[in-house]
């Protein structure tokens, strides 16, 4: 197919669609206007192919606008399998099938066929929400325009909506293709270069019981077990640390630690003096905070969810980044934003994204927009401390987050659920790994409640990828055998430099043989169930 769309459509306020009329790269309609700006390159890429792109920007008079829709034509190829990308993490969904005309492909995906790959996205950071539709007959890129729920007032100025960017590659292996894409959509928000992560996290065996004791003896266990390798580990504290956690509640305020913590700067003190870097979690945009309540996006009950569109929420939000920083915690793991903002998980949104109406304070920028500046605030408070965002949009976080959590949590209790959550997540967006930035299938949780024959694959194949690595275990509790296979295992992650990857995904969500071209492993995830759960 051509790289310019042959047809433009826009979603008025009225929720009504008129066709643009194309004249040169201008395309317009009752002081609607959208210019396009293509080009066609022979970018740097780690296999042979060709890249193109194409910008959009709109401008709309004063007109209230939802979406706008491009539309390329497309001849239909036998055989061929398609994956996309996950709106936000991933929940055991990804995976290459025929073609489905129903499928929603956020941000990017990837048609692989007899003749080679056709990979078709945006750049990362771009001021719309954007997914992809494909029928036998045509290529769609829908571009969510609004605020929340609300047709968007943009104004007298010019949307740079986002940058198109197609790449068509003869490789045999779909995620080198991926690779070589991914690389591409974040050349402008680069990662900065870091050492690999390793340590220790203690949510999956505390699940929120968790206590200042028990995490001081895990940091020096970790860095016992760390003892001699080229970087520090890292002991991270989750939720269940702040003043006003209970079993039904995991919001703010921050101010402070509970009962079983005491002072914060002292808990991130000690864990430096046992031999670790402190992390600390935190869900930043649901508090009981009486102070913020005006500035609410939604509430129940006595605890509501903030709008990140309001500068006060901006500054409450910086000033807990800040004062975490001020604590000592060298990396802030922050949580829920994504489901707080759209009351919903991202495999469910399709092309409404929002659970639900979703008014936010300001209406003159995107969702996207807002997003993006919610993100922005929180590096700009973080300073040097490394940030890994969970449950964040991974397309317009590159560039702001150091890491993200990939999937969707793995498990102390069910091995099923780390493979469906973590391994489908690991092998299907392996290609954003130091791409766009660490990517986090998340934590090993070595409890009694799983088999250590199987939690041991999962060890073996974060260490060998050379991906974050954290344990979440009790140290004072872990047996030996398994001791040890941790201390080689963080051995292994920070000596990893070749690139281990599926031989091949296009058979299913759990790709069992790995390799990184010298040698080969075969791993038996078929010892539990795998539907996703």
């Amino acid at each position: 197919m051509t790289f310019d769309p042959n047809q433009m459509t826009v979603q008025r306020a009225d929720g009504a669609w008129q066709e643009l009329s194309r004249q040169g790269d201008t395309w317009a309609a009752a002081g609607i206007r959208v210019t396009t700006k293509a080009t066609t390159s022979d970018a740097a890429a780690t296999v042979t192919g060709v890249f193109a792109s194409l910008a959009v920007a709109i401008t709309a008079s004063d007109q209230p606008l939802q979406r706008l829709r491009l539309t390329w034509p497309r001849e239909s190829q036998p055989g061929a399998l398609f994956m996309g990308d996950a709106f936000e993490r991933a929940y055991g969904e990804l995976r290459f099938t025929p073609l489905d005309e129903a499928a929603v492909y956020p941000w990017y995906f990837v048609e692989h066929g007899p003749a080679g790959n056709h990979c078709l996205g945006v750049a990362t950071q771009p001021n719309t929400l954007c997914s992809w539709t494909v029928t036998n007959t045509s290529t769609m890129l829908w571009l969510d325009l609004r605020s929340g729920t609300r047709p968007l007032l943009l104004g007298d100025r010019q949307l740079p909506c986002c940058e198109v960017v197609s790449f068509t590659s003869p490789a045999a292996d779909p995620l080198l293709a991926l690779t070589a894409f991914c690389a591409r959509l974040n050349q402008a928000h680069q990662p900065r270069p870091l050492p690999q992560v390793i340590g220790t996290n203690d949510w999956y065996y505390a699940y929120g019981d968790n206590n200042r004791e028990d995490v001081v003896h895990n940091a020096a266990a970790v860095a016992a077990l760390c003892q001699g390798l080229p970087v520090r580990p890292w002991c991270v504290v989750d939720d269940g640390w702040q003043c006003d956690h209970s079993s039904a509640y995991n919001g703010g305020p921050w101010t402070g630690g509970n009962a079983k913590f005491g002072d914060m700067a002292a808990v991130a003190a000690a864990i430096k003096a046992a031999g670790a870097r402190p992390g600390l979690w935190f869900r930043p945009l649901l508090t009981t905070t009486a102070a913020l309540r005006p500035h609410a996006l939604r509430q129940d009950g006595d605890a509501f969810t903030l709008d990140i569109s309001d500068p006060a929420v901006l500054a409450a939000v910086q000033a807990d980044v800040r004062r975490f920083g001020d604590w000592g915690f060298e990396l802030i793991k922050f949580d829920f934003s994504t489901v707080d903002v759209f009351a919903q998980w991202g495999p469910t949104m399709g092309l409404d994204y929002a659970q639900g109406p979703l008014a936010f304070q300001d209406q003159t920028h995107t969702t996207a927009e807002i997003v993006k500046n919610f993100y922005r605030a929180i590096r700009e408070a973080a300073g040097p401390v490394l940030l890994n965002g969970c449950n964040v949009v991974g397309h317009l976080a590159a560039g702001f987050i150091d890491l993200m959590r990939i999937g969707d949590d793995t498990s102390g209790r069910s091995f099923r659920r780390t493979v469906a959550m973590g391994v489908n997540s690991l092998a299907m967006r392996l290609p954003q790994h130091r791409t766009f930035y660490l990517a986090d299938a998340d934590c090993v949780g070595l409890t009694p409640d799983i088999d250590w024959a199987q939690n041991r694959q999962w060890l073996n194949l974060l260490a060998q990828s050379g991906t974050p690595l954290l344990v979440s275990c009790d140290f004072s509790k872990l047996p030996a055998e398994q001791a040890a296979a941790v201390a080689q295992a963080f051995a292994q992650n920070v000596a990893q430099t070749a690139r281990y990857a599926p031989v091949s995904v296009l058979d299913g969500r759990y790709p069992q043989v790995w390799t990184d071209g010298s040698r080969r492993d075969v791993y038996d995830w078929e010892t539990s169930p795998l539907a996703p759960m």
